[in-house]
């Protein structure tokens, strides 16, 4: 998981968001086998919508869940189990 995030800081664009195609490329490439979930969160309040975000993501639901998070509200709660 720490090498998933130090990449996030090396492709994170000036104006700090990763693209839809960037967190792709990423998750594809990098995410390893213990990765279940992924929240698509943050997203940019106008040039990307949620379902762009999960459009772009649906290939890769084999792999994970897809979870689309809210700008606006509350959404369900999760309980992360530890890492070993």
């Amino acid at each position: 998981m720490a090498a998933i995030l130090i990449f996030l800081k090396r492709v994170d664009s000036e104006l700090g968001h990763l693209s839809n195609d960037q967190a792709f490329n990423l998750l594809q490439n990098h995410a390893g086998d213990n990765l279940k979930c992924v929240f698509l969160s943050h997203l940019s309040k106008e040039n990307n919508t949620p379902e762009k975000a999960l459009k772009s993501m649906l290939s890769l639901t084999s792999r994970f869940e897809i979870k689309l998070t809210s700008r606006y509200e509350a959404g369900e709660v999760f309980i992360l189990q530890g890492c070993q």
